[in-house]
């Protein structure tokens, strides 16, 4: 079990409860908000665990909350949503704060390592990421949406993966199969208009990779996080851009559907997630 800021229920209630007793008086509303994460910071920080807010595993050992390891928690898909926005935004302005930062760059090294290690359960050394060669050898475009989806409160039901293809594909079976089960829907792009929070999605390297196709042999993708929408533009982020995290605009028709031409041609799919609403199968 994971909770984090904007969960709320009866789990919720005991992690206040047990924070009460740790002594940090918050108040026990079964609301996860901004006086309940900081307190779960402070007693990360207390407890030499990991300090990131969010109380997993070993904060609810600490925490004394054992049995609470393998319960659910109701989890609000539309703040999920939101929050991978405004991360991908945040990742995106480090990256370019006072000067664009690139991946070999020693000083970026650390947010590379916490990439894979949060974003696809692995750990890589900085002397990996400051080589050049090795970096051209492992592209980190995907690796980049899986920590901004995890890191936003994707839980399991994200196929975390260092290739765009597996999680547009697991995506997709979603949808075909009508697993309502898991928030995480792929569409063909000209069938759903775009929304913050989406996964845009491209064939690259002359893959011809399609809706259709992904899922046979290896496609070559790449997949950017909607992050704002003004009138008939759109800005994306996505990683391993030119060596960095970058930021990109795209054009929506009038009804808010990509529009696909020119340099827009090459995207083939869309990765929402669903908050109750009812889409066609």
């Amino acid at each position: 079990m994971y909770a984090r800021k904007g969960d709320r229920g009866e789990q919720i209630i005991r992690i206040q409860n047990a924070l009460v007793k740790f002594g940090f008086p918050i108040q026990v509303d079964g609301i996860f908000g901004d006086q309940t994460h900081q307190a779960v910071i402070e007693f990360q920080r207390e407890n030499e665990l990991d300090v990131d807010g969010i109380v997993g595993p070993k904060t609810l050992t600490a925490l004394e909350l054992m049995d609470m390891l393998k319960e659910e928690i109701d989890i609000n898909w539309a703040l999920v949503k939101s929050e991978i926005a405004r991360i991908a935004t945040e990742e995106c302005q480090h990256w370019h704060d006072g000067k664009t930062k690139r991946e070999t760059d020693p000083e970026i090294s650390s947010i590379l390592k916490r990439y894979y290690r949060i974003g696809v359960n692995e750990d890589v050394t900085e002397e990996q990421l400051q080589n050049a060669d090795w970096q051209k050898k492992h592209p980190w475009s995907a690796v980049f949406i899986s920590y901004i989806i995890r890191k936003a409160g994707g839980r399991d039901k994200f196929r975390y993966a260092k290739a765009h293809q597996k999680y547009i594909a697991d995506a997709k079976r979603n949808r075909e199969q009508g697993n309502t089960e898991n928030p995480f829907w792929a569409f063909p792009i000209d069938q759903v208009a775009i929304e913050v929070g989406d996964l845009i999605c491209s064939s690259r390297g002359g893959s011809n990779a399609t809706y259709e196709n992904i899922e046979e042999g290896f496609k070559m993708t790449h997949c950017d996080i909607v992050t704002a929408i003004n009138a008939n533009q759109i800005t994306i982020v996505g990683g391993n851009i030119k060596n960095t995290v970058g930021q990109r605009f795209l054009e929506l028709n009038d009804n808010g559907f990509v529009i696909r031409s020119g340099r827009q041609k090459r995207i083939f799919a869309v990765i929402k997630l669903r908050q109750h609403e009812i889409f066609e199968i």
